[in-house]
């Protein structure tokens, strides 16, 4: 049997409510540009929250860095690269965000 994706999943939950409570409409459909600011909105806040993302992953290398020497025993040293690469392609998501999650018709 084929996984289904989240959003075949959401419609047939729908699809079984509009079933069980018939009296229960979709909500009266709005234009285009509510739509649209709805969208904004979305993506602003996911956008927002990729920024404070990126803010808890530089404090956690600054702490990681400075402290490194005290994570083990045998005068080892924490490394903190791979977090700086993962901060690295967080900026280059953060950078071409607007241009990935332009409007575009299919």
């Amino acid at each position: 049997m084929e996984k289904k994706s989240v959003a075949q999943e959401i419609r047939e939950f729908a699809n079984r409510l509009a079933e069980i409570n018939p009296e229960v409409q979709e909500a009266e459909e709005k234009d285009a540009t509510y739509y649209r600011n709805m969208d904004k909105q979305n993506t602003d806040h996911v956008k927002a929250e990729l920024v404070e993302l990126m803010d808890h992953l530089e404090q956690a290398i600054t702490y990681r860095y400075k402290n490194s020497h005290l994570f083990f025993n045998n005068g080892d040293k924490a490394g903190t690269g791979e977090m700086y690469r993962l901060k690295e392609q967080l900026e280059k998501l953060h950078a071409s965000w607007d241009e990935s999650v332009d409007l575009y018709g299919m």
